[in-house]
C-alpha cells in the first residue's frame, strides 16, 4: 500500500512543487554547497575549500531520498505530507515535533514511589551507613561528581543554594534583554557570502550521529540518542530540511533543562554554579550540522585555542605563558601579564553582537536568520534537588551544553583578538615573533613587554567589551609585572605598579599579583619566579580523601585510576614540576594502594600496580614515564603547529634542552610518533619481564586472556574477595613459605604445612593449599564439581545432551571423563582440570586430559549412538586463568560461549580458592610454632594430629 505512493498523482505533485521552491531558494544565494563533507572533514571540524563542490540540485537529493526503500516507514510518508504542506504555505513547523516525538512512542516518566522516609542518623554508625549509601549512589552514577565530592570538597547533594533562590539569579541572567550591538566593523572574509541554509544531506546526518556520544543527556522530552539512530535516516533528512525550510525549528525542541554544576567547593550562592542547558537531541544533532557547516566557513584568529579541531588548546597555551615566564627571567627581560575575566560570558552575549559577527565573517543574510532563529524563542527550566523551576525564557546568551554555542561565542570574541593582533607592545620571543594575548574561550590573558603597553591592552579590551555588553568582573582579574633589575640580567616583581580598566573610574584598578603568590590559568599554577606549589602535599591529602571514604576497596582504586591519576597527569604535564616529583607522586599512590589491599609494602612488586588491566595488572599509569611521554608528544605537536608564534617559543634553547633530555632519558633518537609509541612498549614490556621475573609473577603470563581479568573492575564482588583475589594472583597470601621467605633456611621445618606437614613433608605454600593439601581435599573437589555442573548446564542450554561423569571401561580400565556432551552425529568426552597456574601448566593438563580419552572412543560412540568422537578439555587456573586451548574445543563443538561466561567461570573458580584458603587460615588453631628450636615434635599440635584426617569435618565447609 505505502509502495504505492510514489504512483499517485499526488507523490507526483508534491515532487514538483517542492523541486520548484528549493531551486526558487537556490536562486536567493545558496552559493556554496555544504553537504559533501566527509568524514574526516567533520572530525577536524573544518572542510578545506577544494572539498566544496557546486551545489547540486536540491531536486535531486529530494528525489533520491523520497525514492529510498524507507519510504515504507509511516514516519516518512507523514514527513512527506507535511512538506507538501509546508510548500503550499501552510505552517506546519511545529507539526514536525508532534510527528516524530508520536513515532519515537517514548514511554511516561517514571514516577518514583515514594522511598520510606529515613530519619536523622542518629550514631556513627548510621552516619556511616548513610554516607556509604550517597557514595555508592554517585559512584553507580556520576563518577566525575563522586570526584568532586572526595578530592574537592564537594557535597555528596547535588544543591546547597535553594531553588527560589537559584530561579531568581538565573532568571535575571537569561532573562535580560539583548542589547543592541550597532558598532561599525571590518569585513573580515573578503570572499563571497556562505550560506548555512543549503539543503542538509544524508552524508551529514550519518556522520554527525557517529559523532554524538551514545550516553548523551536526554532534553526535556526524554528522547535519547539511540532513540535517535533508530529513526530511518530519510526522515531525519526530510525532518531537518524542512526546518532549513523555515529557518528554524519547533517550539517543542527550544524548551530545555538547566542544570547546575559548581564551579567551586562548596558553593556560596548561585553565581558559583554553571549553567548546563540541555536541549532536545534533535535540536543537538540538526545545530551540530549547522556547527561543522559554520566552522568550515570562516578563519577564527590563531590566539584563540578553545575547540579548535586538531589543536591542544590548553597545553598550547600553558606552554606559551610557561615559556613566557622562563624567558623573561633568564634573559632579563621585562613581562607584564593580565588576566580578564568575564562574568557569566556565554550567559550574557547579546544575540546582536552574535548577528554582527556573523555579518562580519562574511555570513549570508540566510544564515544570520537562521542562527537568529535558533537562539529566540527558547526557554529552560532549572533541574534542582528541590524539584523542578518555572520556565525561564532565554532571551540572552548561548547555551552552555549546545554544539554551535562555542564558535558563535569564539566569533564574537575573536574581533578583539583581530584588534589585539594589530597593535604593538606584545611580547617579543624572538625580533619577528610577538605574543600580546592568549584565549581560551572567554579566559583572556594579555601579555607585554611593558607597562605601558600592558595599559594599552587593557584599556582596548575594556572598551571592546564595553560595547559588546558584556561585563568583566574586576575582583577576579589580576595583573603581574616582572621589571628588569639595572646592571643584572635579572627581574623582580613589580609590587607597587596599578593596572586599570578605565582611568576615570576607580573602582576598576586592577589587583596585583605578589612574588609568593601563583598564577592559576586553565587549572595550572604558575608563579613568577618558577617556585613550585607544594604539589605533593595536595596529591598525599586527595589520596587520605579516597581511603578514607566509604567505598568498596576496589571503588576506591578505580576513582585513583580514572580520575585523581588524570587529574596528576594534567598538572605534571602543562605545570613546573621538578624532575622527581612524578615518581614521589608514584611512590605515594603505590603506598596508599597496598595499604587499601593490605598488601605488604616492602616486598610488593611495583611492576604489579603498571601492567594493564586485560593482563591482570592493576592498570595503573606511571606518571614518571606518562609524564615524560606526554611532555614528549606536546613538544612534536608543538614544533608543528600551525601558529608561527607557537614553533617560535618551541624552538628556544630552553624548551629544546628540555626536549632532548626527556628524549635522552628514554633514549630516543627523535621524538616522532613511532619513537615515542616504541618507548611506550619498550616499557610497559619492562614492567612484564620484572613482574615475570618475581616469585610474585610466577605463573602470570597465564593470565593473558582478557576474561580471566574481568574481575578486576571489581564489579560484582565483595571487597573482602577483591583482596583475597589479588593477593592470590600475586601469591602474597601469608602461607609459612612466604611470611618465612629468606629467612628459612634449606630444610627448615618451619615452612612445613601446619596441617599435614608432619606426614606429607610438604611446605606450606598457595600451590600446596589450593591443590594437593589433604586438609582441604573436600573443598578442592567441590570446586571442581561446581565448575562442571555449571558447564553441564550451560552446554545443556546450548542444545547439548549432557550426561554427567559416566563410567566408561576400556580393557579392564575404568574411566570417569566429567562430561559427555552430544549434537547431532558428534559426540565429545570433556574433562575440567583446576590446575595451579605455572609456565605452561595449563596447555600441558589440557593436552594431557585430551589424549587421557582418546581410548573412549568404542564405549561412548556406543553409549551415545552417535557417529563421530572427539575428545576436548576445559582448563581453568585455580587463580582463575583461562587456558587458551580452550577456546579450540569450543570451537570444534561449535559452541560459541560468550566472554562473559568464560569469565564468570573464571571468576567462579578464583573466589572457590579463595573461600578455600580462607577455611584452611580460618579452622587452624595455631598459626605458628611455639617453641624456638627448630627439630620439633608433634606434641601440642592437636591441628595436624593424624586421628584428624579420617574426619569429614573439614570436607563440610563452605
Amino acid at each position: 500500500m505505502v509502495k504505492g505512493q510514489r504512483r499517485k498523482a499526488s507523490y507526483k505533485a508534491l515532487v514538483e512543487r517542492l523541486k520548484l521552491q528549493l531551486a526558487a531558494d537556490n536562486d536567493l544565494g545558496m552559493n556554496r554547497h555544504l553537504s559533501h563533507i566527509t568524514e574526516e572533514d567533520l572530525s577536524t571540524g573544518s572542510t578545506p575549500a577544494d572539498n566544496l563542490s557546486p551545489m547540486v540540485p536540491a531536486v535531486n537529493q529530494l528525489h533520491e531520498a523520497l525514492s529510498a526503500e524507507e519510504l515504507s516507514s509511516e514516519l516518512v510518508v507523514e514527513l512527506t505530507g507535511l512538506a507538501e504542506r509546508a510548500v503550499s504555505g501552510e505552517s506546519i513547523l511545529d507539526l514536525t515535533a508532534e510527528v516524530v516525538l508520536r513515532a519515537l512512542n517514548i514511554p511516561p516518566a517514571r514516577v518514583r514511589s515514594g522511598n520510606r522516609s529515613r530519619g536523622a542518623p542518629r550514631n556513627a554508625r548510621q552516619k556511616k551507613q548513610e554516607r556509604f549509601r550517597q557514595l555508592k549512589k554517585l559512584y553507580n552514577s556520576n563518577r566525575q561528581r563522586l570526584a568532586e565530592v572526595l578530592f574537592d570538597g564537594a557535597a555528596s547533594s547535588d544543591h546547597a543554594i535553594p531553588l527560589a533562590e537559584c530561579f531568581q539569579y538565573f532568571k535575571s541572567i537569561f532573562g535580560r534583554k539583548s542589547l543592541p550591538d550597532t558598532e561599525r566593523f571590518v569585513m573580515k572574509a573578503s570572499g563571497p557570502q556562505f550560506d548555512l541554509s543549503a539543503p542538509i544531506s544524508l552524508q551529514e546526518i550519518e556522520i554527525a550521529l557517529k559523532k554524538m556520544p551514545k550516553r548523551s543527556s536526554p532534553g526535556p522530552d526524554r528522547a535519547t540518542v539511540a532513540m535517535l539512530s533508530g529513526l530511518p535516516r530519510c526522515a531525519l533528512y526530510i525532518l531537518f530540511n524542512i526546518w532549513l525550510y523555515y529557518k528554524d525549528v519547533p517550539k517543542t525542541f527550544k524548551l530545555c533543562r538547566t542544570v547546575l554544576i559548581p564551579k567551586k567547593q562548596p558553593p556560596q550562592s548561585p553565581k558559583d554554579f554553571r549553567p548546563i542547558t540541555i536541549a532536545s537531541v534533535f535540536y543537538r544533532l540538526f545545530t551540530k550540522i549547522i556547527s561543522v557547516r559554520l566552522a568550515s566557513c570562516v578563519q577564527l584568529n590563531p590566539r584563540q585555542k578553545a575547540f579548535m579541531p586538531g589543536v591542544n588548546g590548553c597545553g598550547e597555551n600553558a606552554f606559551l605563558l610557561h615559556t613566557a615566564l622562563i624567558h623573561s627571567r633568564r634573559q632579563g627581560k621585562e613581562l607584564s601579564l593580565a588576566t580578564l575575566d568575564v562574568a557569566k560570558a556565554f550567559d550574557s552575549v547579546s544575540h546582536s553582537s552574535i548577528q554582527r559577527a556573523l555579518r562580519r565573517h562574511g555570513a549570508h543574510e540566510n544564515s544570520i536568520v537562521l542562527v537568529s532563529n535558533l537562539l529566540a524563542d527558547s526557554f529552560t527550566r532549572i533541574e534542582h534537588t528541590e524539584g523542578k523551576s518555572d520556565l525561564i525564557p532565554m532571551t540572552c546568551g548561548v547555551k552552555q551544553g549546545d554544539p554551535l554555542s562555542p564558535l558563535l561565542f569564539s566569533l564574537v570574541m575573536d574581533e578583539l583578538l583581530d584588534q589585539l593582533n594589530d597593535l604593538d607592545g606584545g611580547f617579543h620571543f624572538t625580533d619577528e615573533h610577538q605574543l600580546n594575548c592568549l584565549a581560551f574561550a572567554d579566559d583572556i590573558l594579555l601579555m607585554s613587554s611593558s607597562k605601558a603597553g600592558l595599559q594599552s591592552l587593557l584599556l582596548h579590551s575594556y572598551r571592546f567589551f564595553k560595547l559588546r555588553h558584556l561585563r568583566l568582573n574586576v575582583d577576579k582579574c589580576f595583573t603581574l609585572r616582572l621589571y628588569r633589575i639595572p646592571k643584572a640580567r635579572s627581574v623582580c616583581v613589580d609590587v607597587l605598579s596599578e593596572f586599570y580598566l578605565d582611568p576615570v573610574e576607580p573602582t576598576t584598578v586592577l589587583p596585583r599579583f605578589t612574588p609568593s603568590d601563583y598564577l592559576s590559568y586553565l587549572g595550572v599554577d604558575f608563579n613568577p619566579y618558577g617556585k613550585r606549589c607544594k604539589i605533593l602535599e595536595r596529591v598525599e591529602s586527595m589520596l587520605q580523601c579516597v581511603a578514607r571514604a566509604e567505598l568498596k576497596p576496589q571503588q576506591k582504586i578505580q576513582m585513583i585510576r580514572a580520575h585523581l591519576i588524570p587529574r596528576l597527569l594534567y598538572s605534571f604535564c602543562n605545570g613546573n614540576p621538578t624532575a622527581g616529583t612524578a615518581a614521589s607522586a608514584d611512590r605515594l599512590i603505590r603506598q596508599k594502594i597496598k595499604a587499601l589491599l593490605h598488601l605488604p609494602q616492602s616486598t610488593m612488586s611495583d611492576h604489579y600496580f603498571y601492567l594493564p588491566m586485560k593482563e591482570g595488572g592493576l592498570g595503573l599509569l606511571s606518571l614518571s614515564e606518562s609524564v615524560d611521554f606526554s611532555m614528549l608528544t606536546l613538544y612534536r605537536k608543538l614544533a608543528a603547529s600551525r601558529d608561527p608564534v607557537v614553533r617560535a617559543a618551541t624552538g628556544l634553547w630552553f624548551n629544546v634542552y628540555r626536549c632532548s633530555r626527556l628524549a635522552r632519558r628514554h633514549n630516543l633518537e627523535d621524538i616522532s610518533e613511532r619513537s615515542i609509541l616504541q618507548a611506550k612498549t619498550a616499557a610497559l614490556e619492562r614492567h612484564r619481564t620484572k613482574f615475570a621475573a618475581t616469585y610474585q609473577g610466577s605463573g602470570h603470563r597465564e593470565f593473558v586472556e582478557a576474561c580471566s581479568n574481568l574481575w578486576i573492575e571489581g564489579e560484582r564482588m565483595t571487597g573482602r574477595s577483591f583482596i583475597a583475589s589479588i593477593k592470590a594472583r600475586t601469591s602474597l597470601v601469608p602461607t609459612r613459605l612466604q611470611t618465612l621467605r629468606g629467612r628459612a633456611e634449606p630444610g627448615d621445618q618451619r615452612v612445613l604445612c601446619r596441617r599435614c606437614g608432619h606426614i606429607s613433608g610438604s611446605p606450606e605454600s598457595l600451590a600446596h593449599i589450593s591443590q594437593n593439601c589433604t586438609f582441604t581435599h573436600g573443598l578442592i573437589v567441590r570446586r571442581h564439581d561446581v565448575i562442571v555442573k555449571k558447564l553441564a548446564s550451560l552446554a545443556e542450554a546450548s542444545g547439548f545432551t549432557v550426561t554427567v561423569e559416566p563410567t566408561l571401561r576400556h580393557e579392564d580400565q575404568a574411566f570417569k571423563p566429567d562430561l559427555i556432551a552430544v549434537k547431532g552425529d558428534k559426540a565429545w568426552a570433556l574433562d575440567v582440570a583446576i590446575p595451579f597456574e605455572t609456565t605452561d601448566a595449563l596447555a600441558r593438563r589440557h593436552v594431557e586430559k585430551c589424549r587421557k580419552y582418546a581410548c573412549l572412543g568404542g564405549p561412548v560412540l556406543k553409549l551415545t549412538g552417535a557417529k563421530v568422537y572427539k575428545t576436548g578439555s576445559i582448563v581453568i587456573g585455580a587463580r582463575g586463568a583461562w587456558c587458551s586451548k580452550n577456546n579450540g574445543t569450543l570451537n570444534d563443538m561449535d559452541w560459541a560461549l560468550p566472554e562473559k561466561i568464560k569469565a564468570l567461570l573464571c571468576t567462579m573458580t578464583l573466589e572457590r580458592t579463595n573461600q578455600l584458603i580462607s577455611w584452611f587460615m580460618r579452622t587452624t588453631p595455631n598459626l605458628a610454632f611455639h617453641t624456638t628450636f627448630r627439630t620439633r615434635g608433634l606434641e601440642g599440635h592437636e591441628s595436624v594430629r593424624p586421628t584428624n584426617f579420617g574426619s569429614n569435618a573439614h570436607h563440610t565447609a563452605e
